[in-house]
Formats: structure tokens, sequence, C-alpha cells
């Protein structure tokens, strides 16, 4: 302890002096304990004066100071009461209770929303914008009411012993497994023959038809805003085969073997044109249209969409690349994906895999430019926590998440357990929510809403800041019990959407009645399914060398280790060979063409043998 004191004493005095520290809170025993650092440092004090402020020490710290504090070594007590102020400061500085002036990444985190003299004039439009009451005695009202329908049903279901949900002879709410949805064979058949007649187009083919349809390659401009210098057909080549070197885990090399394209050529499009706003546009135009088309209707209406995490291991140094053994060898970064019930991919996202994926579910929502009118979002257990309810409640959303043991969960009230005494069979727990503390921070909450919905800061930011450090926000704590609130009315509504067969449903939304109701359980997750091989752009097939494993950039878990058999041993001019197999040539590959045999002798800058050339990959 003494050793590492030392260690912190020979930077922290320079640090603290160097800046200005203030407090979004008042009173704060952290800042008031900093000031005091600040000046017996500058006055080279020794002892920390009695009645110091020490509400921020830890509770197993406490009896350390105690201890030095009655054995009457106060040097030992200084020691231990600077660094847990330290250690305040540092947990104060990430949950935004201390802010540093000048700074950017910790500074008040009142400039991250709309401003107090700018939210009296900007209040009704953030209102009507989201749909939330002017007071929460309205909003606690509506709260009550659907709370107690969901009771009424509850109390039936619990009713019965065989039913969907029951209670236990300990009290314990239990949910009976899913019944499996048999499906007709006359429409298994004839689903068959629909598939057997559809034709197997080639992927070169079929992005052409969604260009000429769609028009995404329009939006794949130049970095420097400059015209292509290639004739129309020449650079819409060029751009088709740097999206398919990506697309398929290629390689630049790999694509310039099968389409005749120099390989450099293929570099400069992929380093000019493929960038994340262009991308970004040519998807955006690609799902509008999907979602214009009249057959995405029968899938849904685009008003549900649903979000997961693919964990990807990868080489080399990255900002985002975190070491976590339980998914990678060395390092590895999590895909976060959002795909609408229309099974269309409006928005993906390279998060660090260490954070928790509800901390980024709402980003990529508020910052959809698509025509989905996304209106209710479903992820698993680890997209969701308590601040995500309240958020997406603030913003106008609904948050559905299926949370892995919900009767395990803990249930909120709001009121005291008097006031649910006509519902005996779903009592809920002890638990009860300070309403009180919500409706004091009523409009703060208001206020977060609108700047999360007019962008003034990301959702993730804000969660980051909110949930960090072990002494919380009085707002942070506000939107936590709110969030409690609106979790325990998600789970009443599972148990009762539960009892009901699929068929049978109601929607979760009355402006998506005019679909046909669907679980939320039965969405399709991104990043659940393996990633398919790579693929020939002129056939349908995976593949066909040896070494397509090693393109494969995902791979979750250690091959299984082969045991050797004894045998005899091989003579060292008989002895196998361990260098990789090389790929063999394709045979009857197609060059990449857009609508006609290209008449155009390749580049005379073209690799003599371009399989001579080094993969990127």
């Amino acid at each position: 302890m003494e050793a590492r004191f030392a260690h912190v004493r020979s930077f922290a005095p320079q640090v603290l002096g160097a800046l200005t520290f203030a407090a979004s809170v008042a009173p704060s025993d952290v800042l008031d304990a900093v000031v005091l650092l600040k000046a017996m440092n500058a006055e080279g004090r020794r002892h920390v004066p009695a009645g110091a402020p020490n509400g921020f020490v830890p509770a197993r710290w406490r009896p350390y100071l105690d201890a030095a504090r009655a054995a009457g070594d106060e040097n030992r007590f200084k020691h231990y009461w600077e660094l847990c102020a330290l250690l305040a400061l540092q947990g104060g500085l990430r949950s935004g209770e201390i802010w540093v002036q000048g700074s950017r990444r910790y500074a008040n985190p009142a400039t991250y929303l709309i401003t107090p003299e700018a939210w009296p004039a900007q209040r009704a439009e953030v209102l009507e914008l989201t749909g939330m009451p002017p007071t929460f005695a309205e909003r606690s009202a509506a709260i009550d009411g659907e709370m107690s329908r969901y009771l009424d049903d509850l109390e039936v279901l619990l009713g019965d012993p065989d039913g969907p949900v029951r209670l236990d002879t300990d009290g314990h709410l239990h949910l009976s497994p899913l019944t499996a949805e048999v499906s007709d064979p006359a429409i298994l058949a004839e689903r068959n023959a629909v598939v057997a007649r559809l034709p197997v187009v080639p992927l070169t083919e079929l992005l052409i038809e969604i260009d000429r349809e769609t028009g995404f390659s329009d939006h794949l401009t130049h970095a420097g805003g400059a015209a292509p210098r290639l004739p129309e057909l020449e650079h819409r080549r060029n751009l088709y085969a740097a999206v398919l070197s990506l697309a398929c885990n290629f390689g630049s090399t790999r694509m310039a073997e099968l389409t005749g394209i120099p390989a450099d050529t293929i570099d400069w499009t992929i380093q000019w044109y493929l960038r994340e706003d262009t991308l970004r546009a040519a998807n955006t135009a690609i799902l509008n249209a999907h979602h214009r088309h009249p057959l995405t209707g029968a899938w849904g209406g685009g008003t549900l969409s649903s979000s997961d995490g693919l964990r990807m291991p990868m080489r080399g140094k990255s900002l985002t690349g975190r070491a976590l053994s339980r998914y990678f060898i060395h390092e590895g970064l999590t895909s976060y994906t959002h795909i609408s019930d229309q099974h269309s991919t409006y928005g993906t996202q390279i998060i660090v895999s260490t954070e928790r994926d509800a901390t980024f579910s709402l980003d990529e929502i508020l910052g959809n430019t698509t025509e989905l009118p996304i209106v209710e979002h479903t992820t698993d257990s680890h997209g969701q926590t308590l601040a995500t309810f309240a958020l997406f409640d603030l913003v106008g959303l609904r948050l559905s998440p299926r949370i892995a043991k919900l009767t395990e969960k803990q249930l909120w009230r709001p009121h005291p357990a008097g006031h649910y005494q006509q519902w005996p069979k779903p009592a809920l727990s002890s638990a009860t929510t300070p309403i009180d503390l919500i409706g004091e921070h009523w409009d703060d909450l208001v206020r977060i809403g609108g700047s999360l919905k007019q962008g003034h800061v990301s959702a993730a930011l804000l969660i980051a800041k909110l949930q960090a450090g072990s002494r919380q926000h009085p707002l942070a704590k506000a939107l936590l019990e709110y969030g409690k609130l609106l979790r325990t009315l998600h789970a009443l509504r599972w148990f009762n959407r539960r009892s009901l067969p699929p068929t049978d449903r109601p929607p979760a939304q009355p402006w998506r009645s005019h679909q046909r109701p669907a679980p939320l359980h039965l969405l399709r997750q991104p990043g659940r399914r393996p990633l398919p091989p790579p693929r020939r752009p002129d056939h349908p097939g995976p593949l066909p060398h040896p070494h397509r494993q090693r393109l494969h950039p995902v791979h979750h878990r250690l091959p299984p280790r082969r045991h050797r058999r004894p045998t005899s041993r091989r003579p060292p001019n008989q002895r196998r060979s361990h260098r990789r197999p090389q790929p063999r040539p394709l045979r009857g590959h197609q060059p990449l063409r857009n609508h006609g045999p290209s008449t155009s002798p390749p580049s005379s800058n073209a690799p003599a043998d371009n399989s001579a050339a080094p993969n990127p990959r």
C-alpha cells in the first residue's frame, strides 16, 4: 500500500493543481475533498484536519481509516484518506458528478443535453415529438391502468394449474415451455414446390439487377468529389468487383484472379469509393426500395426490429479490440447489427466486446435514415438494462427484449402493498419504486428524451456517463427507478402474451393491427447464424480450393486436438511435407461482366502472374 501510495503521490499533486474541477450536483463531498486536498498540497500540510469530508469513503475502507485514527497514526490516516478521495474523483469523472472545466471528454453533463435556457421554448415540441405527458402524474396514471389490466389477465391465468403461467408452493412464478408449431404437410409440400421452381441466380447478375432497380452505385462517389475517368460500364464493373471482394471475403488478389481486373485497380476503387458514408447511403437506397416492395409486407410492416452482437476475432492492433478468453484466442471485437421484421439490415456498429450490448441498442434506431417506421425493438438479455428501458420509453419507443429467466427477475410496484389486495395471486414483490424521485426529475428525464431524439447526444455516451462510477448521479437514479416500472410492465405483458397461441396473439402495438401478429421470440436474430463460406461471383456454391477455411474471418473455437496413432517412423526421404496446400486453379469460371461480354482487353498494367502476388488476407 505504501509503495502504491508513493507512486500515486509522484504525479497526483501536479494533476490536481493543473485542473479546475466542478460538481454537477450540490452538495458534493467529492468536490469538497478534492478542494481540501489541493489546499493541503499547496500548503504542505501532512495531516488531514478534523471535520474533513469522508462520506465518499467505501465501506470496506472505513475500518482502515478508523484504526489509523484510533492508533494516532495521522500519516497512515492521510494516505488512506487521500487514496479514497482520488478513487472517488475517478468515479465522479466517469459518472459526470465531477467535471473538468475546458475538457471535452469530462465536460459538464448538462452540455450534452438541451440547454436549460433553450428548454422552455422547446419543451412543447419535444413533448409532441416523443408523446410524453407534461407531468409524471399523468404518466403514472397510464402505468397504473396498464398494470391493472395485465394483473387482471394474469389473475385468471394463474387460476389454471396447467396453464402457461403458474405459481409453485413457494409463490414463485414459472413459465411452461412453448409448444411446437405443427405445420400443415400440404403447406410444406407447396412451399417446397415453389422453392424448387426458383432459379439459381449468379451473384454477379443479382448485384447488377439490384443496382438497376435501386441505383445504389450512384451513392458510391469519389472521396475527393472527382468524376470517374473510365467509361460508365467499366467504372461500374470495378465497383461491383470491389464490393464483391469485400462482401465475399476474397480480397483484391483473389478477385483479380477470378475477374481479370488488375488487383491495384480493385484496391484503388475500395480506397476511394467504399467508405462508411457512401456504403450507408447505398444501403439506405436498397432498404427503401426493399421496404416499398409489395412482397415485404408479408413479413411485416417495418415497425419491429431486433439487434444482436457477433463476436469476431481479429489480427493486429485496434482501438476496439479487446482480449476476451470466452470468445477469442487473442483479441476481438463485436459487430452489433440491427435488423427489421422485413429481414433487412438497417444498421451495423463495430463496438468493444467488453461493453454491454445494451449501451448501443438505441443508437442505430435514432440514427435510422431509412423509411422503416421503427416503433418497437427486441433484443436478448445482454441488450437490455433498466436504463435502456427508460430511454426507449422517453423517446417514444418500446423495448421488448427476450430476458432469460424472466420469472426470477424482481418486479417492482409503484404503490404500497395495500394498493394490490384485489390481486392476491400475482402479488408483486415487496420492492417499491420511489415514484417521488421520478416525479422530481421528470422534467429532466423528458429533456433527456428530447436531446436524444434531436441528436444532441448519443445514447451510448449518455448511458456510459449515467451508469459509470460507484456513486450514481441523482438523475441516473431517477432513470433507473423509471426503468424498473417499465421492465415490470414488460414482464407482465410477456406473461400474458405467452398464454395465447402464435396465430391468436394480439399485436404488440395498435398500429401493427394490419399485420399478422408474430411472437417476438421468433424474429430472426442477426449474428446467430454462421457466416456463409466464400462464394465465387459466377457460381452459387462454395469455393472448391482447399484453403477456403483460411479465408473465413470467424473462428469461435479451436479445432479438436487430433491424437496421432503410434506408427512406424518414416524414413526422412518419405516424410510428409508440412507445407500448406496451394490453391488449385478454378475451372470454367467466367470474368465479371455487366450486361454483355466485354470487348476491351485487360489493362496493360495487369500483373503477368496474379497468383504470385501476395494475398493481403
